[in-house]
């Protein structure tokens, strides 16, 4: 989630960044977009997010409560829905097995 913010910030810095989509993968969508940013406006830009200079919304830093709230809630829904696609897949081979075993058990 955060690495979505981090062009966006280096956009608020006036850094310059080179984005490189990836290459299509037909129906699979494309590959991910790289981004180059230059090496001069990156070192000027850490000085000025250091020194405050550049405001950065407080819901993408994780030094502010609501930055750590809202990171905190992406982990719950991402997690979550990992154990629910989890569980689906062992619902569906216990299910394929007590049908096997249904199945061998009837004469």
């Amino acid at each position: 989630m955060r690495e979505a913010w981090l062009p966006d910030a280096a956009r608020r810095a006036d850094v310059r960044v080179r984005t490189s989509s990836g290459q299509s993968l037909g129906t699979w969508g494309s590959g991910p977009t790289s981004y180059y940013f230059h090496a001069e406006d990156v070192g000027r830009a850490t000085l000025e997010f250091a020194e405050g200079r550049i405001d950065v919304p407080s819901g993408w830093r994780t030094d502010t409560a609501v930055g750590r709230l809202r990171e905190f809630w992406f982990k719950v829904l991402v997690y979550g829905a990992a154990t629910v696609a989890v569980g689906a897949v062992v619902a569906a081979v216990l299910g394929c097995l007590a049908f096997v075993v249904f199945v061998l058990s009837v004469e």
